[in-house]
């Protein structure tokens, strides 16, 4: 059995209470951003680095600044007094992207190893998919805890999520390294983006199509999942329609080990992860694991309120103890 579950529970049964554990987040828009910041301030860390990602100039600047300020206020009014924030672009360099781990933690050999947890909540996927393969590399962590907090049940925005989306790319560090893959792997969510211009490529090489269907979405939901799917053209039918538990990230990585295991390792799937955030680290760690190429189109701009309030948190152990325990 894998290491994951609610994140008060999962630290409980793993004993990894202690304080000597750096933090790395997002002070961002919503709400949900507070949670894991609050609760390493609770136990007791001083080594909490918050990233405070810019979108481009848009039609909800002034909102969103004025609820970065809120949320940044109420971090305070918890308790978290201090913390150590880099601004930083949405559209930032791998360099850069890679710069807010490698100045944070310490260099050099250390005494005592080095528990690091990355909260993914509020944090783009162009941004986490890189600090995991990372943070899995560094010689000095011996505990990575993934974590994710859940907005407030059914308080996603209704309106557009994110907008403006530029083009089809391949992720920071999951390029492609062979050949191009035969096989694309897409996790649906609440929006296309520009999922249609990379299935429409693959469809129209004859290349297989498979689709992650998150569950369980419940209304409304699962209507905003159905809207994508048919706005993309996939074809609804079985064995190519893999549904997935949209917040157990290792249950993912282990159904793409499964299913893809007739892959060529010399021209693994790509993978296309356009859904939930546990789903897409799911993708993520499977793609570190076969050197999987991964295509996202980055919005320039996401809603202010693209959810609301603050719900359950969950973790995922990556590395306990020195061990790798997310390929167990």
């Amino acid at each position: 059995m894998k290491p994951w579950g609610p994140i008060d529970w999962l630290l409980s049964k793993t004993g990894d209470t202690s304080a000597s554990f750096y933090l790395l987040g997002c002070i961002a828009a919503e709400e949900r951003c507070q949670k894991i910041p609050l609760l390493a301030k609770s136990l007791g860390t001083p080594s909490v680095r918050l990233l405070r990602i810019d979108d481009p100039v848009s039609h909800y600047v002034v909102y969103h600044k004025e609820k970065v300020l809120n949320n940044e206020k109420a971090l305070k009014k918890g308790g978290l007094n201090q913390w150590d924030q880099i601004n930083i672009k949405l559209e930032a360099s791998d360099d850069e992207i890679a710069q807010t781990l490698n100045n944070f933690l310490p260099s050099g050999n250390t005494e005592k190893p080095i528990t690091l947890w990355i909260d993914i909540s509020c944090m783009p996927k162009r941004f986490f998919f890189l600090l995991i393969k990372l943070a899995l590399r560094h010689p000095t962590i011996d505990n990575l805890l993934a974590t994710y907090t859940q907005p407030r049940p059914g308080h996603y925005t209704v309106d557009r999520l994110a907008e403006d989306p530029g083009p089809v790319k391949e992720l920071p560090g999951f390029g492609v390294m062979g050949e191009e893959p035969k096989t694309l792997v897409v996790a649906v969510g609440f929006e296309s983006l520009g999922l249609s211009q990379l299935i429409d490529e693959f469809k129209d090489k004859d290349y297989r199509i498979i689709v992650l269907l998150p569950f369980p979405p419940g209304q409304p939901y699962s209507r905003r999942i159905w809207e994508t799917v048919h706005d993309v053209g996939v074809e609804v039918s079985e064995p190519l329609i893999k549904r997935v538990d949209a917040i157990d990230a290792l249950g993912t990585q282990q159904l793409l080990l499964e299913t893809l295991q007739d892959s060529n390792p010399t021209n693994p799937a790509g993978l296309a992860p356009y859904g939930p955030k546990p789903v897409s680290l799911g993708m993520c760690l499977y793609a570190i694991q076969t050197g999987s190429p991964v295509f996202y189109t980055q919005p320039r701009v996401y809603h202010p309120d693209y959810t609301i309030g603050i719900g359950e948190s969950w973790g995922y152990y990556l590395k306990l103890r020195g061990g790798e325990v997310w390929k167990c």
